[in-house]
């Protein structure tokens, strides 16, 4: 029989997990948002027009798109904690280096390069999820 305090470190755990994955789903589609709630600062500053700043997230989904098959390959082969991982560490730096663009090139390859973690989102994150969570308690994790 389980202690309440086995219990109540379990779901802390569980907890945790639901929090890393929460925030990898976060972290790889974080520009987007950005990008759009920094939208006109972000064509002042660069002079842009706005179907120039549309392309950003145009080129980085698309990116995403096309790397997904990768993504999906590269978690099976390397495994999801390593790919999460991987995620944030190219996500901080593209966001580094967005935060730091001279203009509007620099930027687009910043995007382009933000396609990576966009790919990478989901397989990791379902991969974690299929390998630590019971079927019968993934609906709540994945729901949030």
């Amino acid at each position: 029989m389980r202690t309440a305090e086995a219990t109540r470190a379990d779901r802390v755990a569980r907890a945790g997990f639901g929090a890393a994955l929460l925030i990898g789903m976060t972290v790889s589609t974080f520009m987007m948002a950005a990008l759009g709630a920094l939208g006109p600062l972000i064509r002042d500053d660069l002079d842009i027009s706005r179907s120039a700043l549309g392309a950003l997230t145009t080129v980085m989904f698309g990116v995403g798109a096309l790397l997904s098959p990768v993504a999906g390959r590269a978690v099976d082969d390397i495994g999801g904690r390593r790919l999460l991982v991987a995620l944030f560490v190219l996500a901080s730096g593209c966001f580094a280096a967005a935060a730091g663009a001279p203009n509007y090139f620099w930027l687009l390859v910043v995007t382009a390069a933000m396609g990576v973690p966009v790919a990478a989102g989901n397989p990791s994150t379902n991969k974690l999820l299929a390998e630590r969570i019971p079927i019968g308690g993934q609906g709540v994790i994945t729901g949030v």
